[in-house]
């Protein structure tokens, strides 16, 4: 399995999270901007994952 800091993807994916994490946390109103691309982020990883995941 590649570390997630490898692939920019998943270095993205990781990133985005824990900047949402971070929000949660501090309660820091998080703007839409944000959870779309949170949403977007997370199902192109998911989707990534599952193509790779289906040719294995």
């Amino acid at each position: 399995m590649k570390k997630a800091w490898d692939d920019i993807k998943s270095f993205i994916t990781v990133t985005v999270m824990l900047l949402f994490a971070y929000c949660i946390i501090m309660q820091i109103p998080i703007d839409d901007t944000l959870k779309s691309v949170l949403a977007t982020v997370v199902g192109f990883f998911l989707g990534t994952q599952a193509v790779k995941n289906s040719k294995d």
